[in-house]
């Protein structure tokens, strides 16, 4: 006997596979024979066959829960930075005015941090809304995300006009 795929001698007259291709031979007849009959009576599997029930899988929405810790992460750091800035202006003034202006400056470069994270809210947002039915998160995330993006926006002009990097 012969491998119909490479013509290759058979050693064994019932392999399963080819020695030399690995080639899926055919069954023999009686294998064949055997794999039709049935051990149980056909009334009895036809009456009791298992009947597969759709699974469920969970609803999974990381993108806007993306979107929406973003924007919350870029609306904290809008907050903090304008809480220290203020504090900061009035008095009693704690530290020297070269001081000042290099705290200023690092909360101006802590506001261009926020403006990254506003960012990927924004990008996270868009991609949420091709592909995710819309929610709570995805709307949320929209809007704190926008807002952080302004609010850091400005807080950063701010910071650097103060800081005297930036002449008006």
């Amino acid at each position: 006997m012969s491998c119909p795929n490479c013509g290759a001698h058979l050693e064994v007259s019932n392999q399963r596979f080819c020695q030399d291709c690995g080639n899926k031979l055919q069954e023999s007849p009686k294998n064949s024979e055997l794999a039709q009959k049935s051990l149980t009576p056909p009334e009895y599997s036809n009456k009791h066959q298992l009947q597969q029930k759709p699974v469920k899988t969970p609803i999974s929405r990381p993108l806007s829960k993306r979107s929406l810790g973003f924007g919350i992460v870029s609306l904290v750091i809008a907050t903090t930075t304008f809480n220290a800035g203020t504090s900061m202006l009035t008095p009693p003034f704690l530290l020297p005015p070269s001081g000042r202006s290099i705290l200023i400056f690092s909360l101006g470069l802590l506001n261009i941090v926020g403006i990254g994270f506003g960012i990927i809210s924004s990008v996270s947002n868009k991609q949420a809304k091709r592909t995710e039915p819309k929610n709570t998160a995805m709307k949320i995330g929209s809007t704190l995300g926008g807002i952080g993006l302004a609010f850091n926006s400005f807080l950063m002009i701010a910071a650097f006009i103060l800081a005297g990097i930036v002449v008006v």
